[in-house]
């Protein structure tokens, strides 16, 4: 804990690893604490206070049907569920929760709650929505400008 004259600022950071036969999952969490006095700082705050935490899972993090997809995943806010299958067995699956990736043998996802907004398999490049704030090459040879409308220029050789 620092302590000066504007008040006390206390800061945390807590991590913890749950592992079971289907899968291996690192909890992180993060929280700082400014307790300040409002005199000294001549502000209308008091008290200033934020957490986060994250996750890293390896192991299951998806079905196909009943067939396990193994990968890892990285986000915040998890949450999982367990369900029962038809065949009486239990799968735990990740529920979707604020933003997220993906890693598995085939396929690298970006979720947004319970949204896919893009992936990369089969060497492409999968994007719901797309927000462009630079320019766009189209292999060495071609851009797409937007000065006049939207264009397609040869910038090759």
């Amino acid at each position: 804990m620092a302590q000066s004259d504007f008040g006390s600022y206390v800061e945390n950071l807590n991590a913890y690893i749950e592992a079971n036969p289907q899968a291996l999952t690192q909890y992180y969490k993060f929280a700082s604490d400014l307790q300040s006095d409002a005199d000294a700082l001549g502000t209308a705050f008091s008290r200033y206070v934020t957490e986060t935490e994250g996750y890293i899972r390896t192991g299951i993090v998806d079905y196909n049907g009943a067939v396990p997809v193994y990968g890892v995943a990285v986000g915040q806010g998890l949450a999982t569920e367990t369900v029962t299958l038809s065949d009486g067995t239990a799968a735990t699956y990740i529920q979707p929760r604020q933003f997220r990736s993906v890693f598995t043998a085939s396929k690298l996802s970006f979720y947004q709650d319970d949204v896919e907004v893009a992936y990369l398999s089969n060497n492409r490049l999968y994007i719901t929505d797309a927000q462009i704030t630079g320019r766009v090459f189209l292999g060495d040879d071609w851009q797409l400008e937007r000065s006049s409308g939207l264009t397609l220029k040869w910038i090759g050789g």
